[in-house]
């Protein structure tokens, strides 16, 4: 099944509005929660409140009744912090009703017991809410999402621990449920298993969104997810999480993708992520077999010019470091697209320091409009190490570079067939063999320079001046450094129009600009050079070039009567762009 990405310049939505059912406001009066039970008369506990919410009435007299509809906890001015005992208690709350706690507080297990458990066919939100030293032999060291579902808004998630799966939440999870995670941090979560931070069985659904998972750990895999179903995951941080298995079906530092999983990864950084198990494979991600993953405009390893805030922490290489370890930055099994996206610095201590792939062929692993720099293998593939009987994986539109290995510093193919399909790729200036092992398959519109690619027919051989690297950054869409290409380049041209205009590179080039630029034909490589310095275009929705010196009209409109107009502006050269308006009067 082929995997198409667009670049969306503009988004109109149709808003359907649903007018939640309200029900009561319960206000948690003390900060204790007593062992032994509920005691009435010492004031609203929030075990207390959450049964009266669960019940839809005043079961604990000490608390205002709940009510059918979405109840609301709130607690009393004063009270920051709230510790769990599990003495004489199940220790958990359970949450049968939805429920929503909007309030800043801290929630505090004790290193004792889990704090929420939520049943089939509830939801909590949590807004504002510190969730902290929550504990569970089992799974879900915070939160047990049992069939229900979860919202979380600017929460914090730390030092969480679970012996089994999902050091901070996990979550039982049918087609019916959802996870939504926006603007949080989970840090120092730990699982015994999978899923430092949070797990996830095939079932529902997972949305983060501006998020962060730092030193988070998993014994087996994903350091920070260990994930499967349907999810997105856009503008978000990983940083310095760890997998510790052994097996190498076991890894991703950040993220585990599991059978059964349909994810999409836009705009995110990773960095400093390591699978560190003997022959632990994929330092930032691990996607197993019947995984289909997305990666679009993120980021994986160093930082040659620093990221903004809030990826300005991120600055380490993403690698493996066992013996047997693959895959620096991605290890994959299954459909993998990599669009616009960028590799700089990861390493392995084996094979693929930015990437290593065993998918079949009819799994249909493309990575497009990339750029691979200074990744480095221990063994072979310093940028892409491809292998296994029958596997297969599409090179298209990309720049691999100045990546090293003890051979196939660019590419290593260790299929006995084309294993490697390349079209519109520069492969340039990576030492001792830019490609090694099976002959790579050139399709159309390659360029080499420097060693050697073995390869069915010949790649066009000439400097494609390879400028500096430069970064693109918005945050939700693009997070990728990239290189353009100088004047007089060999790769100027000499792209395929074709393979530019169709799925998945649609005529953008990583940065999401226009190909190609003048000519009929695109640039080979992951960025379209300029061909009309020191001019502007505005696409509106397209193009139209600005000449130095005039204007474009976008109309009029009443006076105190704003009108929204949405067009992008593609700054080829060093010009301004003066933006105003214009009085008839």
């Amino acid at each position: 099944m082929k995997r198409i990405a667009v670049l969306l310049i503009a988004l109109l939505s149709l808003v359907l509005a649903v007018t939640p059912v309200f029900g009561a406001s319960i206000q948690v009066t003390v900060n204790t929660d007593p062992p032994g039970g509920n005691v009435n008369g010492d004031g609203c506990t929030l075990r207390e409140a959450i049964e009266n919410a669960n019940d839809n009435a005043a079961t604990h007299p000490d608390c205002a009744a709940g009510t059918a509809g979405l109840d609301t906890i709130t607690f009393q001015s004063g009270i920051t912090k709230i510790t769990l005992d599990d003495t004489g208690q199940t220790g958990e709350i359970f949450v049968d009703e939805d429920l929503s706690i909007v309030q800043p507080i801290i929630l505090d297990g004790g290193t004792v017991t889990r704090i929420f458990r939520i049943a089939a066919g509830a939801e909590l939100t949590l807004e504002n809410i510190t969730v902290q030293n929550g504990f569970t032999a089992g799974a879900g060291g915070t939160i047990l999402i049992d069939s229900g579902a979860l919202t979380l808004l600017n929460c914090n998630f730390k030092d969480n621990k679970a012996e089994g799966t999902g050091g901070a939440i996990a979550m039982i999870a049918p087609a019916d449920s959802a996870l939504d995670i926006t603007n949080c941090n989970f840090e120092n979560n730990t699982a015994g298993t999978e899923g430092g931070a949070v797990h996830k069985t095939t079932g529902g659904t997972l949305n983060i969104l501006t998020s962060r998972f730092k030193d988070n750990r998993a014994d087996l895999s994903g350091g920070a997810l260990a994930v499967g179903g349907i999810g997105t995951i856009t503008a978000t941080a990983f940083q310095d999480n760890k997998a510790k298995g052994d097996s190498d079906n076991e890894g991703g530092g950040a993220i585990y993708f599991s059978s059964e999983a349909t994810y999409n990864i836009v705009a995110s950084g990773f960095a400093g992520n390591q699978a560190t198990g003997t022959d632990g494979r994929g330092g930032a991600i691990f996607s197993a077999f019947g995984t289909d993953l997305a990666v679009e405009y993120s980021h994986f390893g160093t930082t040659p010019i620093p990221l903004p805030a809030p990826f300005d922490t991120l600055t380490a290489a993403n690698e493996t470091t066992g013996s047997g370890g693959m895959g620096g930055a991605i290890y994959n099994r299954d459909r993998l697209l990599v669009l616009g996206s960028s590799f700089i610095g990861n390493k392995s201590a084996q094979h693929g320091g930015a990437i290593a792939s065993d998918a079949s062929v009819d799994d249909d692993a493309t990575l497009a409009n990339s750029t691979f720099d200074s990744n480095t293998a221990t063994g072979n593939g310093g940028a892409v190490y491809q292998f296994g009987d029958g596997r297969e994986i599409n090179i298209i539109n990309s720049t691999i570079t100045a990546n090293t290995a003890n051979s196939g510093s660019g590419i290593y193919n260790n299929e006995e067939n084309e294993g490697v399909r390349l079209s519109n790729t520069i492969i340039a200036s990576n030492p001792n063999t830019n490609c090694a092992g099976t002959p790579v398959f050139n399709i159309i519109g390659n360029v080499l320079f420097g060693a050697a690619c073995p390869a069915n027919n010949a790649l066009l051989e000439g400097d494609p001046k390879l400028q500096a690297l430069e970064l693109t950054f918005s945050i939700p869409v693009i997070v990728t450094y990239s290189r353009n290409i100088g004047v007089d380049s060999a790769a100027s041209g000499t792209g395929d129009a074709d393979v530019c205009a169709f799925p998945p590179i649609l005529n953008l080039d990583q940065r999401a600009f226009p190909r190609p630029q003048g000519g009929g034909n695109c640039d080979a490589g992951a960025v379209e050079g300029a061909s009309t310095p020191g001019e502007i275009t505005v696409v509106r929705p397209g193009p139209e070039n600005v000449p130095d010196g005039s204007s474009v009209w976008f109309g009029s409109t009443a006076l105190n009567a704003p009108e929204t107009i949405v067009f992008t502006v593609v700054n080829d050269g060093q010009d301004t762009l003066l933006l105003g308006d214009f009085d008839a009067a």
